[in-house]
């Protein structure tokens, strides 16, 4: 288990869900449960409306991305739900209407919004796990991004997942030269990518209640890496296979 993990208050987190019924986390519990285990998602704040946006975004003092919050709503970037380098008053309040306006036309109603300083640039990826019925949580990580489908560039583990496990996922990508310096690019801290999928093994392991989990982008940089997107589904545990059925 990495150091600094928090399972008492990550529980508590879980059991307040569960108790409203389960199912996704608001952005709030994914931000408090994902810093008791260390996992490294960018600043996020929630507003109510476009007022609200524009007050966050004051304090942020830089441009920010704004993104939908609307029930059902899955990609966000598909249905126009995500507006990127937004700087100024005007302007956010610009991009929170435009939002309504695309999330409308799409068939979701907007719910509020979530804003966040916009990330450094670097390479994207995905991290993220399910539940499997046979096998436990399985882990899975790759290429990420918006092209995350299209490029099936993914390594896949069970969990606990060892120093080793975490180390050979990621230089078994195909897109493992991007983040190894391609073309003279500057190298990404790599062990920051290690030690979040340790912390991410660590957080199912300890809680069967989550389900699934998606992550993405992580953008990984020569300084580290940040988790700018993120959702978690819990339900009650079953009971978990005995190891020898694995």
């Amino acid at each position: 288990t990495p150091p600094g993990c928090r399972r008492d208050e990550a529980a508590a987190v879980i059991v307040g869900a569960l108790t409203d019924g389960g199912a996704w986390l608001s952005a709030s519990d994914v931000s408090a449960l994902f810093a008791c285990y260390g996992l490294n998602l960018i600043e996020t704040h929630a507003a109510a409306d476009a007022a609200e946006a524009v007050e966050i975004a004051e304090r942020l003092a830089g441009p920010v991305a704004i993104k939908a919050v609307a029930s059902g709503l899955q990609h966000k970037s598909d249905a126009g739900g995500v507006k990127v380098g937004i700087e100024g008053g005007d302007a956010v309040a610009a991009a929170v209407a435009e939002i309504e306006r695309a999330l409308k036309r799409a068939g979701h109603r907007l719910e509020g919004v979530l804003v966040q300083p916009v990330a450094d640039p670097g390479v994207e990826l995905l991290m993220g796990m399910v539940n499997d019925t046979s096998f436990g949580p399985v882990i899975a990580c790759g290429a990420g991004g918006t092209s995350v489908e299209l490029l099936g560039d993914v390594a896949v583990r069970i969990t606990p997942l060892s120093d080793l496990d975490a180390r050979e996922m990621l230089r078994s990508l195909r897109s493992f030269r991007l983040l190894d310096g391609y073309r003279g690019a500057p190298a990404c801290d790599v062990v920051a990518l290690e030690d979040q999928l340790l912390r991410l093994s660590a957080l199912v392991e300890h809680h069967p209640e989550v389900v699934e989990l998606d992550a993405n982008p992580v953008i990984a940089g020569p300084s580290g890496a940040v988790i700018v997107d993120a959702r978690v589904r819990v339900q009650a545990a079953s009971p978990r296979r005995p190891l020898p059925s694995l």
